[in-house]
């Protein structure tokens, strides 16, 4: 194997130990710890929103927000979330106005080229708001993940914050 090739395989081979160490990793490429849970916590800018009225015109069961923003880890960039919002029930009062509506939220927290973790549940909303009330923590389920998130469970508790800004702190199981 030539040199440059050689020096290549232990940059990587480095690197991926490095990202595997950060993460509590055991040791093996895509695997996470088998004995307790990793703690992840990753900063959101404030997102890019993009919403979808579905017929009948106004909030209406379907209508969705499509979304993206940029990840930091520790101050540092990590990657990109990308998500859509569905209304799934629209709670209504004695009268016909709308009091609250359901989300399901689809996620993918992309973290680097290989690393993603992907999150699904619902959230409630006040009506006619795009994001969540700050301040607000909301808790979806992790359904999965790549690279060292490889089959990765647990939990993500979303907090919007006062900046405009979310704080997505992730509980990943064994």
């Amino acid at each position: 194997m030539p040199k440059s090739h050689r020096l290549a395989s232990v940059v990587a081979v480095l690197a991926a130990a490095a990202i595997l160490t950060s993460c509590g990793a055991d040791g093996r490429k895509g695997a996470l710890s088998k004995k307790e849970s990793v703690t992840l916590v990753v900063q959101q800018a404030a997102p890019t929103l993009n919403p979808v009225d579905v017929d009948p015109a106004g909030p209406s069961v379907g209508d969705r927000l499509e979304f993206s923003a940029a990840l930091t880890v520790d101050g540092k960039p990590a990657g990109e979330l990308t998500g859509v919002l569905t209304v799934e029930t629209l709670g209504k009062s004695e009268g016909s106005s709308v009091v609250k509506e359901q989300r399901k939220g689809t996620l993918t927290f992309q973290l680097n080229a290989t690393d993603s973790l992907k999150v699904s549940g619902t959230s409630k909303y006040k009506p006619n708001k795009k994001e969540m009330e700050v301040g607000d923590p909301q808790v979806r389920s992790i359904i999965g993940g790549t690279g060292t998130y490889n089959g990765a469970k647990g939990s993500v508790t979303t907090v919007h914050n006062a900046d405009g800004t979310y704080t997505h702190t992730f509980t990943i199981e064994p």
